[in-house]
Parts: structure tokens; C-alpha cells; sequence
């Protein structure tokens, strides 16, 4: 008689269970709506985040595909910078320099785009400002997760967690009409229903090896534009992909986001002859297979998670005032010393010199700007069948 009360309680908390699960996902479907009004004219302000975004994301330019050198340590054996052949490339954010109060700052960024929704509804905005939306409560979740952690140096187990926790991506606690999502549901959500592949260069991961974090928030008007030059600036990095003696490697980030390929192995490869440069466009146009095993899950940061001063000196800051920054790539460099200190230590000095030492060898030889990808649709056609 026991186990029948027993199998029949179990029975009714398995249905509460489902029904309650049924509940939350219809709550989160009236949320994630796929509606919109494509006449709509009402725009969405992210100034705050702009701002945030063009004070603290420091731009480390085109990548050159050339393989970074590994960094050396300066009077010991033990360096603090990453020693991945990625490290010069992705625009990197100076977490160092968040206080208490920029940190509370962003989250009431958080706060209020989340806050939107109870008095807007998404249905009445176009498309395009439903992205960028989207993008942007993503992005600024992210920033505002890591921020809270730092400084740590590698991030896959904080992104994706373990057997006993939720990592950042996973964590359901963006609360949107007193529902709860997680960054991995917006980004599923926005793959599933604009089902167009440069989407998915538009998220944040905080990782040097992902896509990049731009100076500026995304809006209605410009968000293609935006997402084609995160799309050429990734594809066209050793981030991106890798090619040696006829074999292609891409990057891991393309296998979680395999979902917006109908055929995963053939539709990605045009997709990457697509918005490759000639010169890589050959190359993967020679290939019909790869492996997505690029993987650089150090932090998109100036200092590699590790906070340390000893050693800093002169000549450290001479590595970065003595070279063609711009005024905005030196004033990030100096701000990157920390507490307010005028001196960067050997590791940042020395990765911010190798960037600039890029930038030096792409203006001498014309590859600074992004090369033109032509024409962008029917691609896939044309790329040619190295079995023939």
C-alpha cells in the first residue's frame, strides 16, 4: 500500500513538475516573441552601454594571421602573459579598472534593458531593433558576470561551468517579466529566428579565442553592418581559422553554433569562402573537410587575469609611449596601469608593444582596413570543388 502512495505521489509531483515547466516556457515563448512591426520607428537607446563600451574596450585591430611568439618573463622564468599563437588578436576590455561603482553601473545597464520589456512590447519594434536588443542584453550580461569574478585568467569553466555548477553562459538569472533566462537562451533564441550566420559574431563570450567585443553598442540601423565586420574580422583571424598543408582548423566557436548550418560541414565552408580574403578564400576553396578545435579561452583582457606590479618599471612604459598608438590606443594603454599607477607591468607592456608592432607591419604593407568582400550572396555556388 506504501509503494502505491509512494508511486502515486511521484506521479503527481512528476505532472507539477511538467506543468510547471510548461508554464515557465510558455511565460518565456511571450518573451522570445518572433512578431514584429517592420514599420515600426520606435529605437531602442543603449548610450550608457556605448559609453561603457568606448571607454573600456581597447581596439588591438585587423589580425595580420601572423602566429604571436610566445611572451617571455623578464628576469624570471615565470610569465603572466598568454602564451597562445592568438594573444595579439580581439579587441580586449580593461577589466582591471572597474571599481565597486562602474561595476553597479553596469548592472543598472542590465537593469534597464531588462526593465524595457515591461513597458514596451517587442512585438512593436522592428526586427532589426529586436536584434540589437537582444545582442546587447547578451553582451552587457556577460560583461557584468565576468566583471564580478575577476581577475581570473582562464574562462572556459566559468563560461561553461562543471558537474557542480552552472557556468555564466548557462546561469538562468537575467530576469526578464519575472521570468529567468540565460545568455545560452538569448543566443539560441536569436540563431533560431533570424537564421542568417553572421548572428552568432555578435555575441560576447569574453574569451580571445570568440568573436569580438565591439567599441560601440549595436542599433537598429546599423546592426548588419556591424555584424558583416565582426564576420570578416573573424573569419579572416587565426581565431577563425587555420590552414596548413591543405588542412583546414576552425574554430570551436563555429561547432556551438553549428544549429544555423542546415548542412554543417559543406554550408560552413561556403560560408568561410564567403568572407574570406583571396588569398585564404583559395585555400579553404581547395578543401572539403576541417576540424573545429581553435580554442583560446584566456580572457579578453589587458593583464591575462593577473593583477601584478612587480617588475613594472620604465622601460615598460617606454615600450608604449615610444610607438604610433593613437591617442585613444595610448590613452588605453596608460589607463591599463593599475590603482592609478603610471607604471604597466612587463607582461602588458610587452603584449601592448607586439600589438603595436602588427599595426606598424599591416600599415606598411596596405592591410590595415578590411578588404572588400564581394559579391556576398550566391557564394555558395561558386565555390570551387577541389575533387575536380
Amino acid at each position: 500500500m506504501r509503494q502505491v502512495i509512494i508511486f502515486i505521489i511521484a506521479i503527481l509531483t512528476s505532472d507539477l513538475m511538467v506543468s510547471a515547466q510548461s508554464t515557465i516556457q510558455n511565460n518565456i515563448d511571450s518573451i522570445f516573441t518572433i512578431k514584429h512591426n517592420p514599420k515600426s520607428d520606435i529605437t531602442i537607446d543603449y548610450g550608457d552601454w556605448d559609453k561603457v563600451l568606448k571607454i573600456s574596450v581597447v581596439d588591438f585591430g585587423q589580425s595580420d594571421r601572423v602566429h604571436a611568439r610566445r611572451p617571455k618573463g623578464q628576469f624570471t622564468r615565470i610569465t603572466f602573459g598568454n602564451p597562445s599563437r592568438t594573444r595579439l588578436e580581439g579587441n580586449r576590455v580593461q577589466f582591471e579598472k572597474l571599481t565597486d561603482d562602474h561595476k553597479k553601473y553596469i548592472f543598472n545597464i542590465e537593469k534597464k534593458l531588462t526593465d524595457i520589456v515591461s513597458g514596451l512590447q517587442l512585438s512593436d519594434l522592428s526586427k532589426n531593433e529586436q536584434l540589437a536588443f537582444w545582442l546587447n542584453l547578451h553582451n552587457v550580461a556577460v560583461y557584468n558576470r565576468i566583471a564580478k569574478i575577476y581577475p581570473i585568467t582562464n574562462l572556459k569553466s566559468a563560461l561553461f561551468g562543471s558537474e557542480t555548477e552552472t557556468g555564466i553562459l548557462n546561469s538562468a538569472d537575467i530576469e526578464l517579466l519575472g521570468q529567468f533566462i540565460s545568455p545560452t537562451d538569448i543566443r539560441h533564441y536569436v540563431n533560431q529566428n533570424w537564421r542568417d550566420h553572421r548572428v552568432m559574431y555578435g555575441f560576447f563570450y569574453g574569451i580571445v579565442g570568440g568573436p569580438n567585443i565591439r567599441r560601440d553598442a549595436y542599433t537598429g540601423d546599423t546592426v548588419w553592418e556591424k555584424l558583416d565586420e565582426n564576420t570578416v574580422e573573424f573569419v579572416n583571424s587565426l581565431r577563425g581559422t587555420q590552414v596548413w598543408n591543405n588542412k583546414l582548423k576552425v574554430s570551436y566557436f563555429y561547432e556551438i553554433n553549428k544549429a544555423l548550418f542546415e548542412n554543417y560541414e559543406q554550408d560552413l565552408l561556403n560560408h568561410l569562402y564567403q568572407y574570406a580574403k583571396p588569398i585564404l578564400a583559395r585555400k579553404i576553396g581547395a578543401i572539403n573537410s576541417f576540424k573545429a578545435n581553435i580554442t583560446d579561452w584566456h580572457i579578453a583582457d589587458l593583464y591575462n587575469g593577473h593583477l601584478v606590479t612587480r617588475g613594472a618599471g620604465p622601460d615598460s612604459v617606454t615600450v608604449i609611449r615610444g610607438g604610433a598608438l593613437s591617442n585613444a590606443e595610448l590613452f588605453a594603454a596608460n589607463l591599463a596601469a593599475g590603482n592609478g599607477s603610471t607604471k604597466i607591468p612587463p607582461h602588458v607592456a610587452e603584449l601592448i608593444g607586439q600589438v603595436l608592432l602588427k599595426k606598424q607591419r599591416q600599415k606598411k604593407q596596405g592591410t590595415v582596413t578590411i578588404e572588400e568582400v564581394n559579391n556576398k550572396k550566391g557564394l555558395q555556388n561558386e565555390r570551387p570543388n577541389s575533387e575536380g
